[in-house]
């Protein structure tokens, strides 16, 4: 009988695997895999594994080897425990694999108890190289953005698209007097007590905390107000709120984050600037003489009950506009001439007679003159400051 000719004569003499030999079950897996005995010991394994531990495709190399010595990072203690834990399921771990000359790989390491053979264990092996750059990546990132947090001088917070706090730093528990986990997966108005009298203020904060973040979450927009906190002493503690969406990687809203500065400094500041202010009033108002200021365009920015007086005028409109406004043509004229030498020269003017029209006296009155320049902090001319007393 005539025998059909080998159309493949390279695969004559090739060795064939049949699936139910441990080895050619071993080579039918996409991954490195090995058999073990409950030492380590290596019984059988496939040319991927072969070749991923020896850098050579022949299987046979890694018979009799020990896991542990194969993976230093992997101690006999562990390998104890996870051979005591997969007795039911299987079991992974995540270990470092150095070999001479190379980068060190990351490898998952899947270990799972044969059924059919009693001191035979599965072994699979998986480069999560990659995905544990990307995990250390994250990690030095967390880490980063963490230690930023804690360390700027404001309060962090974020919250879920509930509404439930999912981080909150250090200043910002300091100020609401808890910790974090006090804080954490709770949303503001779970802090009222209906068995305690609350500070009505911060009654009002936490139900404007809830509302600002469901506004937040619905239109996208950033609420940037001022806070009032009151503190044990009894004295306000001031902060300027800024809260703005969460966005998740494809752009949706996930949750709310805010940032709170403290401006309790700049509050007593502007409170004490305003004292000031109103002491100055007080006096500039009763003087018998007249006072204003200009800047360097000659626009009024003070101005005396005396001198609103002379230009028939209130204080609302006469600041921010010229002499030009009120004064005839030629006076203003040389009024401003006057301003703009003591700018140039930065030196005060000699007190000058000059006349002047008293819109609520309806007439002309002499008034002598004098004319000061404004400096700022650096030295540099600012503005004029005109003092003038009814001859």
């Amino acid at each position: 009988m005539n025998r059909k000719p080998n159309r493949n004569p390279r695969n004559t003499n090739r060795k064939t695997r049949s699936p139910s030999t441990p080895i050619g079950f071993l080579e039918c897996l996409p991954e490195p895999a090995i058999l073990t005995n409950s030492a380590g010991t290596i019984m059988h394994s496939n040319s991927l594994a072969a070749q991923l531990f020896l850098g050579t495709p022949l299987p046979g190399k890694l018979k009799d080897c020990c896991i542990t010595e194969l993976i230093p990072s992997l101690s006999p203690n562990e390998w104890e425990s996870l051979k005591s834990n997969c007795e039911k399921r299987a079991v992974a771990t995540h270990l470092e694999l150095r070999k001479p000359g190379a980068e060190p790989l990351w490898i998952e390491l899947l270990i799972q108890k044969t059924p059919r053979k009693k001191d035979a264990y599965l072994v699979l092996f998986h480069d999560c190289t990659e995905h544990h750059k990307l995990k250390v990546t994250l990690s030095q990132s967390l880490t980063l953005y963490k230690s930023l947090v804690e360390q700027i001088p404001a309060g962090v917070f974020r919250k879920d698209l509930d509404g439930c706090y999912v981080y909150v730093n250090e200043w910002f528990c300091n100020l609401r007097g808890l910790e974090p986990s006090e804080i954490i997966g709770k949303r503001p108005s779970d802090f009222l007590s209906a068995v305690e009298p609350m500070d009505p203020r911060i009654e009002h904060l936490l139900l404007q905390g809830e509302e600002d973040h469901k506004y937040i979450v619905k239109t996208g927009q950033w609420i940037v107000r001022e806070e009032e906190y009151p503190e044990r002493e009894g004295k306000p503690r001031w902060v300027l709120s800024v809260k703005t969406p969460v966005y998740a990687p494809d752009g949706k809203i996930i949750g709310s984050q805010g940032l709170l500065f403290d401006i309790t400094n700049t509050k007593r500041v502007e409170a004490a600037i305003r004292k000031q202010q109103a002491f100055l009033s007080i006096v500039l108002d009763n003087l018998p003489a007249v006072v204003f200021a200009k800047d360097l365009n000659g626009r009024y920015i003070l101005t005396n009950h005396a001198h609103q007086a002379v230009l028939g005028a209130t204080k609302e409109e006469i600041l921010g506009k010229t002499g030009f406004d009120f004064h005839p043509p030629n006076l203003a004229r040389a009024y401003q001439q006057e301003e703009e030498l003591v700018i140039k020269t930065g030196q005060a003017s000699v007190p000058k007679e000059e006349l002047a029209f008293n819109h609520t006296l309806g007439e002309y009155r002499w008034h002598l003159t004098s004319r000061i320049p404004l400096k700022d902090e650096s030295g540099q001319v600012c503005g004029v400051l005109g003092i003038s007393f009814r001859r």
